[in-house]
């Protein structure tokens, strides 16, 4: 299920909302995958993981936790999108490997 949880899936779908585009020939996907709302592979040699999302209370006055059920219930809004990152190989062990984003500073 690697698509779901690809940077590129995400470009995409977040560009077809933007635009409204009823065809897929006007938004960019590296592979015919990418360009599937429904779909996804268990392999790709373009899959990079989505960055990093940066939140806000969406309430100012808000004193509830910011996390897990905040989430949850629309306590939370999105800010921006993490730029200054870089992938880093948090496990390794045989065959398996994991990655995260890890600042670049």
């Amino acid at each position: 299920m690697l698509c779901f949880r690809c940077e590129h899936r995400a470009k995409y779908l977040e560009l077809l909302l933007k635009s409204k585009l009823d065809s897929e020939t006007y938004a960019y996907g590296p592979r015919c995958e990418c360009k599937s709302s429904t779909g996804s592979v268990s392999s790709c040699y373009m899959f990079e993981p989505c960055k990093p999302v940066v939140t806000v209370p969406a309430y100012t006055d808000d004193k509830r936790p910011r996390f897990a059920g905040a989430m949850l219930s629309s306590r939370e809004q999105f800010e921006r999108v993490l730029e200054n990152v870089k992938l880093e190989v948090i496990y390794h062990e045989g065959n398996e490997v994991a990655v995260s984003w890890t600042s670049k500073d």
